[in-house]
């Protein structure tokens, strides 16, 4: 059964269930516009303590970005 689920998934390569998306705005977006400053970057840090608490469970990648959201909410 997994075998045929498998084989199924890889005909996706050769026939997709719907066509390819074509975007004609190649727009590079700096990423000083994608990262948290201020009050955001404090907002999404206490929703990531947030989630470490319900969970009680600490994912390393989670506490970087925590560390990282701290020094940004610096940069206002």
């Amino acid at each position: 059964m997994l075998g045929e689920t498998l084989s199924q998934l890889a005909s996706l390569e050769h026939a997709p269930l719907a066509e390819p998306l074509v975007v004609d705005d190649d727009t590079i977006v700096p990423v000083e516009q994608l990262v948290y400053r201020g009050t955001a970057a404090l907002d999404r840090a206490r929703a990531i303590r947030d989630d470490l608490r319900r969970r009680g469970a600490a994912d390393p990648e989670e506490l970087n970005e925590l560390y990282d959201l701290l020094d940004l909410a610096r940069a206002e």
